[in-house]
């Protein structure tokens, strides 16, 4: 029973005396909540059974079960140290002791039981009056589960946000925003990750908002309730629940590589805003630019009189000299070097646009958005169906068109429920890393985004890469990068929330 592997890793115990300690003292004080409540939800369930004066069939299954399950939590939670070799004994001792919370709190006698008791000689005003306050008080026992259940989840919500933050406040400053990845946990930060998630969820919320908002007011005010209406009603339903790694390989396919049609990533087929150049050396040691006609064409023999541009791109002209002459002007270049450039590069404008997209910022977007998409449709169509139906008669009562009932009053209707949909489905976005993991692959970058078809990277990627190393230091900079990501989610939440209430019209 020693070597029972647990979900805790192997600490020794000064480790877990000292640095672990915090930890394991809060781990184990949750399991004990989650096992105290279990052993009150399952009294409570046997207790009203036997309440009802129905006979509590498969209370001993209740019991057993209930037990088996709190001693292997306990056993797979127990730190596994040598000091531990009889932590199976403790937590079956717990157990028991759990088991004695459940048999009082099912056969605890109480007023109902006295109740019962004398149910024979009471009246029937006196037997109502017993009945209702048994009722009453099976609903604040109720009342009070559900609120403790409720702290647990705060509680836990707590515990698991102080830990991220006592472990990643060591890393958190200014420059953890400001720098790049680094091999070096002390000089590695977040900018590109941040700026790159900053990009695509813009993009994601840009395209999966208007597209699942129309989509909503198309199935509620313009479709009819057919059969086409009821295959595209379960469809929307069931991929809300597919798998996001899904949604990457479709977005792999789809976006980035485009069926193959367009050509490979790396050379696309159609390029709009890029310009392609020949770099020249120049006698001086500096170098020029000669613009070609596209990324295929072969490079020009330079000869004297040609237009070049410079490093800061200013216009040059070409000077062919002998070789070995030494010469100042910056469009002198030797005759050996004219003949072949040192490199051609692709120069793209901000409004750059290839297809393929490739692992591009706009595909990331397009992805995560197929992502959140059905959760936009269907939040969409439930503030949609909220709008009273007496409105829309109003409306058309008046004469509106049926876009300007859309217009006037469904819209100004329904954007705090749409809002709030979209709220949901961006911050789940901005968590996301499975598909940007199979879109791009990409999880080491030292510089960020300058437009749509660059390449990039995300925070949840980032702190993949970080907590899966093996060095303690990448752990704190990863809990530090989960604060940063906690906050920018935080951000872009209360920007939804400052939308919504602008775009808010009160109905009189």
């Amino acid at each position: 029973m020693k070597d029972m592997p647990g979900l805790a890793p192997d600490v020794s115990v000064d480790a877990l005396a000292t640095d672990h300690s915090w930890w394991w003292i809060l781990e184990l004080s949750l399991v004990v909540a989650l096992m105290a409540c279990c052993a009150l939800a399952i009294g409570f369930i046997i207790r009203g059974r036997r309440a009802s004066g129905e006979r509590p069939r498969g209370g001993l299954l209740w019991l057993v079960a209930g037990v088996g399950l709190m001693a292997g939590g306990g056993l797979l939670f127990m730190p596994d140290t040598s000091s531990a070799e009889s932590s199976w004994i403790t937590w079956l001792v717990a157990s028991a002791v759990f088991m004695v919370i459940i048999l009082t709190t099912a056969w605890w006698p109480g007023r109902s039981a006295e109740v019962d008791d004398r149910s024979n000689e009471l009246d029937g005003n006196q037997l109502t009056r017993a009945s209702s306050s048994n009722r009453q008080r099976r609903d604040r026992m109720f009342h009070a589960f559900c609120f403790s259940v409720t702290g647990l989840s705060v509680l836990s919500l707590v515990i698991l946000l102080s830990a991220i933050g006592y472990l990643g406040w060591e890393y958190l400053s200014w420059d953890l925003l400001t720098s790049y990845a680094s091999r070096d946990p002390e000089k590695a930060g977040v900018k590109a990750a941040l700026w790159g998630t900053i990009f695509i969820s813009i993009v994601c919320g840009l395209t999966a908002i208007p597209i699942g908002t129309a989509t909503a007011l198309y199935l509620e005010e313009y479709s009819k309730k057919g059969k086409l209406y009821r295959i595209i009603d379960l469809n929307i339903s069931n991929l809300a629940g597919v798998p996001s790694i899904v949604y990457g390989i479709i977005g792999l396919t789809i976006f980035a590589r485009m069926f193959g049609l367009f050509g490979p990533i790396n050379e696309p087929n159609i390029q709009v805003g890029a310009s392609h150049h020949a770099s020249y050396l120049t006698a001086n040691g500096s170098s020029v630019s000669v613009p070609l006609e596209s990324r295929d064409a072969e490079s020009p023999e330079l000869v004297s009189g040609m237009s070049a541009y410079g490093i800061e791109g200013q216009s040059i002209e070409i000077k062919i000299v002998p070789d070995g002459t030494e010469s100042n002007d910056p469009g002198a270049i030797w005759e050996s070097d004219a003949a072949e450039p040192v490199q051609t590069y692709e120069e793209r404008h901000w409004y750059y646009l290839q297809l393929p997209f490739g692992g591009t910022v706009l595909a990331g977007g397009f992805t995560l958005a197929l992502v959140v998409l059905p959760i936009v449709i269907v939040a969409s169509r439930e503030a949609i169906r909220a709008v009273p139906p007496s409105l829309r008669e109003a409306a058309m009562g008046c004469g509106a068109t049926r876009w300007q009932t859309i217009q006037k009053v469904i819209l100004p209707a329904s954007i705090p429920g749409i809002m709030t949909g979209s709220i949901l489905a961006v911050s789940r976005a901005i968590g996301e890393a499975a598909p940007l993991l199979v879109l791009t692959g990409i999880l080491f970058i030292r510089f960020t985004p300058e437009h749509l078809m660059d390449d990039f990277t995300a925070l949840p990627l980032q702190i993949y890469n970080w907590a899966g190393r093996p060095q303690e230091e990448f752990h704190a900079v990863a809990a530090s990068g989960i604060v940063v990501l906690l906050f920018l989610l935080l951000t872009f939440n209360a920007i939804a929330v400052v939308v919504r209430q602008c775009f808010q019209k009160p109905l009189q």
